[in-house]
Protein backbone atom coordinates (compact mmCIF):
# COMPACT_ATOMS: atom_id res chain seq x y z
CA UNK A 1 0.00 0.00 0.00
CA UNK A 2 2.75 2.37 0.98
CA UNK A 3 4.33 2.30 -1.95
CA UNK A 4 1.11 2.91 -4.52
CA UNK A 5 1.30 5.89 -2.42
CA UNK A 6 -1.46 5.18 0.30
CA UNK A 7 -0.97 7.36 3.50
CA UNK A 8 -0.81 4.47 6.50
CA UNK A 9 -0.08 3.57 9.68
CA UNK A 10 1.29 0.19 10.37
CA UNK A 11 0.27 -1.25 14.05
CA UNK A 12 2.50 -4.28 14.95
CA UNK A 13 1.77 -5.97 18.31
CA UNK A 14 4.20 -8.98 19.15
CA UNK A 15 2.36 -12.33 19.55
CA UNK A 16 -0.72 -11.19 18.61
CA UNK A 17 -3.09 -13.50 16.65
CA UNK A 18 -6.05 -13.23 14.15
CA UNK A 19 -8.06 -11.36 16.57
CA UNK A 20 -5.74 -8.40 17.57
CA UNK A 21 -8.18 -5.87 17.21
CA UNK A 22 -10.03 -7.47 19.89
CA UNK A 23 -6.48 -8.43 21.90
CA UNK A 24 -4.85 -5.17 21.88
CA UNK A 25 -8.53 -3.13 22.06
CA UNK A 26 -6.56 -0.83 24.37
CA UNK A 27 -4.15 0.55 21.18
CA UNK A 28 -6.02 -0.25 18.51
CA UNK A 29 -9.79 1.35 19.01
CA UNK A 30 -7.92 4.55 19.67
CA UNK A 31 -6.19 4.39 16.03
CA UNK A 32 -9.24 3.17 14.49
CA UNK A 33 -10.76 5.93 15.84
CA UNK A 34 -8.63 8.31 14.75
CA UNK A 35 -8.30 7.22 11.50
CA UNK A 36 -11.83 7.18 10.94
CA UNK A 37 -11.88 11.41 12.14
CA UNK A 38 -8.69 12.02 9.81
CA UNK A 39 -10.22 10.13 6.71
CA UNK A 40 -13.77 9.71 7.12
CA UNK A 41 -15.45 12.97 9.13
CA UNK A 42 -15.69 16.10 7.12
Amino acid sequence: MKSSGANIQYLRFKDAGHVVMGQMSRQTTPAMHAFFQKHLVN
